[in-house]
């Protein structure tokens, strides 16, 4: 076990730490808010065929830890996505899937889960270029990195798999106050998501603003599948701090770019080669730790 300190603030940039620094075919990534099933990680990679097909999926799975709140956030949106295995690519959730997808699709990224328990085929991720430093814990847009690298997967013919049954417990928050400053970051994050998938790609302005009408209906509409969901006693007060941090979410994005103007989207240099490792006689592949040092959500 190697553990790789990220000294750039943000969950993006420790992810991608680990990934320019793993050496296996296929990286895994979890939380520290979440704990793994002792076969989380035999049944995400082995339920996958991340081995057999030529684009490679994401895995996401989850089971919530219940604590008072937690049912306010599962109404919200939550983590988990139920029971059955789902299989996403560019066009639809495919046959069986027993999922709507919509016209938002494939840009209503609540539908494949969350970067808080996935794998990715190593090769993939890096193709990709990785997390998007512009989002996620740790940045000023607090949220989206996972969200944004699921669309750009699938819109460059990926394929997303679900995965029910490698589970991982979420630590919901215990306290009102808590879940409401999370509920405000997911909806910070929210915009920029958008914005910095069409800055870096702004071929898809087009394919974006298609959808931009229905979004907006899904978001605020009070019969949208997304707001039917949630049950009269949802809390009034998870409603307005998302919707503050909708609003807040450009503020956030511009103040992002003012503070870290030399970010770009990749994976950093490996602290060392994999040649190096070999010389050094760890070549069969040690496990990574990394978190970088302010990204914890």
């Amino acid at each position: 076990m190697r553990y790789v300190p990220e000294p750039v603030v943000g969950l993006s940039n420790a992810r991608n730490r680990g990934a320019a620094e793993a050496m296996g075919e296929i990286i895994a990534f979890i939380d520290d808010d979440a704990v793994a099933d002792r076969r989380w990680l035999d049944r995400l990679v082995s339920s996958s065929p991340i081995r057999a097909w030529t684009v490679s999926p994401a895995s996401c799975c989850r089971s919530p830890w219940t604590h008072r709140h937690s049912a306010g956030f599962e109404e919200w949106g939550g983590f988990g996505k139920g029971f059955l295995r789902r299989r996403f690519d560019g066009r639809s959730a495919g046959a069986g899937a027993s999922v709507r997808t919509g016209p938002l699709y494939p840009f209503a990224a609540g539908l494949f889960g969350s970067g808080n328990s996935m794998a990715w085929r190593a090769v993939t991720y890096r193709d990709l270029g990785g997390c998007d430093p512009l989002l996620g814990a740790g940045s000023a847009t607090k949220s989206g990195e996972d969200l944004e690298l699921f669309i750009r997967l699938l819109r460059k013919n990926g394929v997303l798999v679900y995965t029910p049954h490698a589970v991982v417990r979420h630590e919901h928050r215990r306290e009102m106050a808590d879940l409401v400053v999370q509920m405000r970051g997911y909806g910070t994050g929210l915009l920029p998501l958008f914005a910095v998938y069409i800055g870096r790609r702004p071929r898809e302005l087009l394919a974006v603003l298609r959808r931009v009408p229905g979004g907006i209906r899904h978001l605020v509409a009070g019969d949208s599948e997304r707001n039917t969901g949630r049950g009269k006693d949802f809390p009034a007060e998870l409603s307005r701090a998302e919707l503050r941090g909708v609003l807040l979410g450009p503020v956030a994005l511009v103040r992002g770019l003012i503070q870290s103007p030399r970010r770009r989207l990749g994976l950093p240099e490996p602290i060392a080669t994999v040649a190096d490792r070999a010389a050094a006689g760890t070549a069969t592949g040690p496990a990574t730790i990394l978190r970088s040092l302010r990204g914890s959500r």
